[in-house]
């Protein structure tokens, strides 16, 4: 009976990273977050650049989008040989920075963020009350943003290694 050849996630992260290619397409993925991020602040605070959330949070989550982002490009090339390998994490990498870059602001005047709520249908007093609540456990709601990219860079390199995993053919005869 043929073995199959597992690789691991750590093997996986690896073999991605140890190429130039993909460490060029983490960082162009975590600079595109910064610029997200910093679009965002000063688009809210009307040119201002105030950050009222713990930067020391804000950089890992930034960090972490451009990692998947990376995981994503990788995917993009081996789903060309192998389709098996298939995670499209790439909208994910940019998506969840971008959350994260709407809480750090001061969201207290964020319009972009009451506007959506608004147009889901919220009313007004709810809105206030939510922007509120995101004000003030924005600390922790950016925990729980980088948590989930952490398990998302977990999971999609244990998709794209099953797709690398190699199954020995029979030999005839």
């Amino acid at each position: 009976m043929p073995r199959e050849v597992r690789i691991t996630r750590a093997e996986m992260f690896w073999l991605i990273f140890k190429k130039p290619e993909y460490i060029i397409a983490a960082a162009i993925g975590m600079l595109l977050n910064y610029a997200v991020f910093a679009y965002l602040i000063l688009y809210s605070n009307k040119g201002v650049f105030m950050v009222v959330a713990p930067l020391y949070l804000l950089y890992p989550v930034m960090a972490t989008g451009g990692v998947m982002i990376a995981i994503a490009a990788y995917s993009i090339r081996v789903n060309a040989i192998r389709a098996a390998s298939k995670a499209s994490e790439g909208f994910l990498g940019v998506a969840l920075p971008a959350i994260v870059s709407m809480i750090a602001s001061c969201v207290c005047s964020y319009p972009i963020f009451a506007t959506i709520l608004i147009v889901l249908g919220v009313n007004i007093l709810t809105v206030s009350n939510i922007v509120h609540l995101v004000s003030v456990n924005q600390a922790q709601i950016i925990v729980a943003v980088l948590a989930v990219n952490l398990i998302l860079i977990y999971y999609y390199l244990g998709v794209v290694a099953r797709g690398c995993s190699i199954t020995p053919r029979r030999k005839r005869g």
